[in-house]
């Protein structure tokens, strides 16, 4: 005897159901901010907490600035706090002077990050210069990962990089609650290209002939600020400090909310039961 209409519309019930629930929140979860764009007179403390005098900005021109010479490290911690979202930083008119060796963590840096630098727990993608080898075909300019596990005795800084001497680009920082990706590109119109796991020489790490993409699980159980830090580089302990100089301009902070766990779990689920159910030969009539 032939099924009911409502078994067989149940079939196709759920599966589309689940489809369009995850399609919904994909969807209005994609929406995107400006966190700032820097149109003003002076930095909105009520937007950052700013630690060093080298960030500025002005009503002339709507970008953020940083101009420093010998400096310690400095920061602009967001007075927001995130569970996720994906975190873009457009910069440009990176200029900087470095000549110090690389491989020492004393490169000059502009950098958009995520997390709580006093806790030892944060992570951060920037661009970078130092002196680099020319005789090994290394070049001073770099695109780099850098992250901290509070967990790991000393708390090292990790790294993760690649060449890269571009002047102008965009940096991006997703994190959907448990795990981060980093991505960049050099203009706009460009695709985005995620950053991959590389030796200590900057190349790729193969397995099976595959680059695997660089993911770091934080382990966050809080919400987190978001940064801008700039590093002057070079070494300010020894006897006279290095006293490099860095300059660049970032034009907006952009933060748009990414599809949660959940999200795509709906989603393949959604796809799994409508494959199943297209692949469900039909019943005879009786």
């Amino acid at each position: 005897m032939a099924k009911s209409f409502g078994t067989q519309l149940k079939k196709l019930f759920w599966p589309r159901i689940a489809l369009f629930c995850a399609i919904v929140l994909f969807v209005t979860g994609a929406d995107a901010a400006v966190y700032d764009d820097f149109i003003g007179p002076v930095i909105d403390t009520g937007k950052w907490t700013v630690t060093g005098t080298g960030f500025s900005q002005s009503t002339d021109d709507g970008y953020l600035h940083f101009s420093a010479t010998g400096s310690p490290p400095q920061i602009m911690a967001s007075t927001a706090l995130y569970a996720s979202g994906a975190f873009t930083m457009p910069f440009s008119n990176y200029v900087c002077d470095n000549t110090a060796p690389g491989a020492q963590g004393l490169g000059s840096v502009a950098a958009l990050g995520l997390g709580t630098r006093s806790s030892n727990n944060w992570l951060r993608i920037e661009r970078g210069q130092v002196r680099g080898d020319p005789a090994h075909g290394i070049t001073g300019g770099y695109l780099e990962v850098n992250w901290v596990d509070p967990d790991e005795a000393g708390h090292p800084v990790h790294v993760n990089w690649i060449q890269s001497e571009i002047t102008s680009g965009f940096l991006q920082a997703v994190y959907n609650g448990t795990n981060v990706t980093f991505f960049y590109r050099e203009k706009a119109i460009d695709p985005w290209t995620q950053m991959v796991m590389t030796d200590q020489s900057g190349h790729p790490v193969l397995v099976s002939g595959q680059t695997q993409p660089l993911v770091i699980t934080p382990g966050w159980d809080t919400a987190v600020p978001l940064f801008i830090q700039a590093l002057t580089g070079g070494d300010l302990n020894k006897t006279p400090p290095d006293q490099f100089s860095l300059s660049f301009d970032v034009d907006y902070v952009d933060v748009s909310s990414v599809p949660e766990p959940t999200c795509l779990f709906f989603l393949a689920a959604g796809l799994v039961g409508l494959a199943a159910a297209k692949r469900r030969p039909a019943e005879p009539r009786s």
